[in-house]
């Protein structure tokens, strides 16, 4: 369970959260 739940969530919340950080900043930014 631990290394599954670990191999997964490592790849994808690396990839998801510096994706849509950017993305979100940037609009963030530009709205207020």
């Amino acid at each position: 369970m631990s290394a599954r739940a670990t191999r997964p969530r490592s790849r994808r919340g690396r990839h998801a959260p510096p994706g849509e950080l950017d993305p979100v900043a940037e609009s963030s930014e530009e709205v207020e």
